[in-house]
């Protein structure tokens, strides 16, 4: 465990967790950061023109049976292959790669925050790290059965399409909160370090 002195008091800090170096961090977003650009950049405009709308994985309010069925009818036989491979497999890339860049990126933050107490420093370091793995491993579990839904195509059912809605909205949720966590880390240790 690494014991951290603190500045103002001259108390030391235990911390549970093992702070990452920084070029761990800035890697991870580098493969976060690629793998998004092939993701959304590169694939994803052509998948959307093909699927005559927004992709399943990005319909933040979600979509009925009909809807899936008539993106997957318009996506086709090929569109559907290649929106299982290459699309979902390197957007499981970026989950893997983004959850891991938030949390680090969040741990590296707090080693830097002196005179972080009460409630706060019980929380804060909680949720940077718990809501960013939350997010990737629902990401994950959103492209799987993503790829069942593109094995299927116009065959789903009305469950997988409603167990997949609930795995993007939990998938959005929990970025959501773990970006904040993640940017209100960085926000006090750069207040504490003025």
């Amino acid at each position: 465990m690494k014991h951290y002195q603190s500045k103002q008091t001259g108390e030391g800090r235990d911390f549970i967790w093992k702070h990452p170096k920084g070029h761990w961090v800035l890697g991870s977003g580098g493969i976060a950061l690629l793998s998004f650009v092939l993701v959304a950049g590169v694939w994803g405009p052509e998948l959307t023109e093909l699927a005559k709308g927004s992709l399943l994985d990005h319909r933040f309010f979600g979509y009925d049976l009909e809807e899936a069925r008539g993106i997957l009818y318009h996506l086709g036989q090929e569109g559907r292959a290649r929106y299982a491979y290459p699309y979902l497999l390197v957007d499981s890339i970026f989950a893997i790669f983004m959850a891991g860049a938030l949390c680090m990126g969040s741990l590296w933050a707090l080693a830097r925050i002196d005179g972080l107490k009460g409630r706060l420093a019980t929380i804060l370091p909680a949720v940077a790290v718990v809501m960013p793995i939350m997010a990737g491993l629902f990401d994950l579990w959103e492209n799987y059965l993503l790829v069942q839904m593109t094995g299927l195509g116009i065959g789903i059912d009305d469950a997988l399409i409603k167990e997949t809605m609930r795995a993007t909205s939990f998938k959005f949720g929990f970025y959501l909160f773990g970006i904040i966590a993640f940017l209100s880390c960085f926000a006090l240790a750069f207040r504490v370090r003025k």
